[in-house]
């Protein structure tokens, strides 16, 4: 999602009435991003489009469900294994948008 805002008219076929930019992301996870090492093999984190979370071993692609989820993450902290924990967050932004005109 590139941070932009798009208001259209159903009622006249779909006709774009304004844009806005928010001026970032309007969801960013840094998930996949993320790069351990697990038995001496490298392995990434990869979130699925309905919230589970999957381990994928890099050298065969070899991919492992979680015991846990996106939401589950952001509240808590996971032991992976013996020198890993992992912990998520979330941070919310609240911007106000003038209907007729899209300004923010």
């Amino acid at each position: 999602m590139d941070g932009k805002i798009t208001a259209i008219d159903a009622h006249k076929n779909g006709r774009q009435l304004w844009t806005a930019d928010t001026g970032s992301p309007l969801v960013d996870s840094s998930l996949s991003k993320i790069e351990i090492s697990r038995d001496s093999r490298s392995v990434r984190l990869i979130p699925s489009l309905i919230g589970g979370l999957y381990e994928k071993y890099d050298e065969d692609g070899h991919i492992e469900p979680l015991p846990f989820d996106a939401d589950a993450l952001l509240d808590a902290s996971f032991k992976l294994h013996d020198e890993l924990v992992i912990t998520g967050g979330k941070h919310i932004d609240t911007l106000g948008l003038d209907l007729h005109t899209g300004q923010v």
